[in-house]
């Protein structure tokens, strides 16, 4: 399960992710739906337009947010509805399960911006640093190929992926 104790802790937050966050709202236009998962202390919608309709979820309860209390590591999905985008920042590689998960939110999600840590860029210190699957870039990328995704937009930070795929239509 998700490590409560450690994200209900202020000082578990580093204010260098807020770069990153900075970046993936440059990647969503307005006038469209967004959900986060695992907003923490920085959401999105912080540097998003009001035009946007957004909804914050995340596992713990934070001082100062009104957040959808979701918990990606639980055994069943919850249907949160359908959304332009899905955004995940320094969160999916805490996540067991990811391709059942990524399957699952790519049917109620067009988009979905992601940030990732892959083993390519960090083979080392991740039990440490408390994630639980390990992919490759490649591997990364074909979990939403899988979901019928494609990837439409990638980019470095710091030493992690940021990579933006929409569905396919058919």
């Amino acid at each position: 399960m998700s490590d409560v104790k450690r994200w209900s802790n202020i000082d578990s937050y580093n204010e260098v992710w807020n770069t990153r966050t900075k970046l993936i709202a440059s990647l969503i236009e307005p006038n469209v739906s967004i959900i986060e998962f695992g907003a923490g202390l920085n959401p999105v919608s912080k540097y998003l337009p009001d035009t946007n309709h957004y909804t914050i979820t995340d596992f713990v309860n934070k001082e100062g947010f009104v957040c959808m209390q979701y918990d990606l590591n639980a055994n069943k999905m919850v249907d949160f509805g359908n959304y332009d985008y899905a955004v995940f920042s320094g969160v999916l590689e805490y996540i067991l399960n990811l391709p059942s998960k990524i399957k699952y939110i790519s049917t109620r999600c067009k988009n979905i911006i992601t940030s990732y840590s892959t083993i390519n860029n960090y083979p080392d210190g991740r039990v440490e640093r408390g994630w639980v699957n390990s992919y490759t870039d490649d591997e990364f990328i074909k979990l939403f190929n899988d979901a019928n995704m494609e990837l439409v937009h990638f980019e470095l930070w710091k030493n992690q992926h940021i990579y933006k795929f929409s569905r396919h239509e058919i």
